[in-house]
Order: C-alpha cells, then sequence, then structure tokens
C-alpha cells in the first residue's frame, strides 16, 4: 500500500524522565527519523509519557524504526524498537483499517485472519470476583517460575504453547480472562483451570458470567 503509514507504542504509567538517545533499528531515511524525532520528544515532553516506539512504513518497506525514553521503569530499561509493548486497544485501529482494506476488495474478514489463526481461543470471559488484587497474586503464584509473567496489562502468563491473560476491568469488579492453546481441547482444559481458580475468588453467590 503506498503513502506513509505511521505506528507508534508508548507505555504510559509513570511521569517521563530524561529521553534516552535514538535507538536505531533501521534509517533507510536518516534525514526522516530526524525528523520523526523531534516531533516524539516534543510529545514525550508534553504528554509525560515515559517511551515510544514508533516504525514509519513507506511503500511497504521500513524507513525508520526507532525508539526513545524509558519503557520499563522497574527496572530502568531503555525503549528499543525491537522490544514488544502490550498495546491493548490501539491494536483496534489495525483491525479497523483491515476491515476496510477487506471492504474495497469485497472479501469477508474471515478470509483474512484465517492464516493467522494458529491457536484455538477462549474469546473473552467476564466474571465478578470480590477480591481481584488477591485473585491476580494468587493466579501470578500459582504460575511463577515456570512460565513467562508480565504485569504490564493485568496478568499475562506465557507458556510455549499456551498462554491467558487476566485482567480487571476499570468499572466494575469483573475481571476479563483471555486464552489460548494449541489445539480446542488443550484450550478448553486450561480454561476451564483458570475459571475454576478464578471462582474461588467470586463473591457471595458464585461469580456468576457478566457477559461474554
Amino acid at each position: 500500500m503506498g503513502g506513509l503509514l505511521l505506528a507508534s507504542t508508548a507505555s504510559f504509567a509513570a511521569p517521563l524522565l530524561a529521553a534516552a538517545p535514538a535507538l536505531l533499528a533501521q534509517a533507510a531515511d536518516p534525514g526522516l527519523c530526524a525528523g520523526v524525532e523531534q516531533k516524539v520528544r516534543d510529545v514525550l515532553t508534553a504528554t509525560g509519557v515515559p517511551s515510544a516506539s514508533v516504525a514509519v512504513v513507506r511503500d511497504g518497506k521500513v524507513a525508520c524504526a526507532a525508539a526513545w525514553g524509558d519503557a520499563k521503569l522497574d527496572p530502568k530499561t531503555a525503549a528499543a524498537p525491537a522490544m514488544r509493548y502490550s498495546i491493548g486497544s490501539v491494536s483496534k485501529q489495525f483491525t479497523a483499517a483491515a476491515i476496510l482494506m477487506l471492504a474495497e476488495e469485497g472479501k469477508p474478514l474471515s478470509e483474512l485472519v484465517a492464516p493467522l489463526r494458529r491457536y484455538a481461543a477462549s474469546g473473552e470471559i467476564n466474571r465478578r470476583v470480590a477480591d481481584i488484587p488477591g485473585l491476580l497474586a494468587a493466579l501470578e503464584s500459582d504460575h511463577a517460575g515456570r512460565a513467562e509473567i508480565s504485569k504490564l496489562d493485568g496478568l499475562l502468563v506465557r507458556y510455549p504453547d499456551w498462554w491467558f491473560n487476566v485482567r480487571a476491568s476499570n468499572t466494575e469488579p469483573v475481571v476479563r480472562l483471555n486464552l489460548e492453546a494449541a489445539d480446542e481441547p488443550a484450550m478448553r482444559a486450561r480454561r476451564d483451570a483458570i475459571l475454576a481458580r478464578i471462582e474461588q475468588f467470586a463473591p457471595p453467590g458464585g461469580g456468576a458470567p457478566a457477559g461474554h
């Protein structure tokens, strides 16, 4: 696709630290990177965002990829272009763009995502919980030392052949579970095990679904 596409992800966890020097992974157009750097630094200073990782794609090729600031504040870790961010709802803009592209080509969404479905997915499952911090601490303890764990967006637990994320709602006493595994039977077994653990922290009367 022609033209210019600018994509960025940033961490909003704490006030801006002194911006680190740009870390260039690719710089096919150094002049473009210099212009992007100034704009990014202006945004970081104005918003207090600790870091940003930016890629500029021109005519299907990476023209510039760079990162500024600190991606993690404790322990302090400089942002880098290859670093993976948990982008959360930022991904919705890419989904919207893909749907529009499909509409132009007259193709259904299922045709686009079919090659990407490497795992069986639970879909988002909501459950009411009386003690959300206690639940997240228990789940972390259950998997500590056996899986890769991140707390950037709720609790993300990643194994080689399956993963799950549990995060709290911002508006109600609800947690949202998403889980993927290598195949449907494995996904159902892992899902049911995590849901059983969540049920132990349900309010009186049980953790009836708050929507699915």
